[in-house]
């Protein structure tokens, strides 16, 4: 969640005040994907550290209606990182409770619909564990980890 909450405090720093989350660690522009995060995390006996990965659309690519960074702001690859480094600095100490609220601040997804494995629900919040809760006719589930659909839920 650090990940992703740092991206788009430094989106927002850049001028991309729109830059929000897509639960679990996506960051969308323009409604459209600019940015993913991977994240693994290494255990011998005990949990070890996180490994992220950023994928960051610095060009688009307008046959496949990509956005990049460069169609929003002008920054050099070096500034962006440090951009990035120093917010994701900023939250090393923020506790738990706080990083969820601040997640969900800049969640797209909260209140809306999306798609999960072929069923329409609606996303109600992100628990402290970072689990999407999601509602359908009053029934509740909780994904803790896959991926969502949000462009199928758009059209439905």
């Amino acid at each position: 969640l650090m990940a992703a909450v740092a991206l788009t405090k430094a989106f927002h720093k850049m001028g991309l005040t729109d830059a929000g989350i897509k639960w679990p660690n996506d960051v969308y522009v323009d409604s459209k994907k600019i940015c993913g995060i991977l994240i693994e995390d290494e255990y011998r006996t005990d949990f070890e550290a996180s490994i992220v990965g950023i994928g960051l659309n610095m060009l688009p690519k307008p046959e496949l209606d990509v956005p990049g960074v460069l169609d929003y702001v002008k920054i050099g690859n070096d500034q962006l990182i440090d951009l990035i480094l120093k917010h994701y600095d900023m939250l090393i100490d923020t506790n738990p409770k706080a990083l969820i609220h601040q997640y969900q601040e800049l969640s797209i997804i909260l209140n809306h619909i999306f798609v999960y494995q072929g069923t329409i629900y609606k996303a109600k919040r992100i628990t402290s564990d970072g689990y999407l809760v999601g509602s359908n006719n009053n029934e509740e589930i909780i994904i803790k980890s896959d991926e969502i659909d949000i462009k199928s839920a758009l059209i439905a």
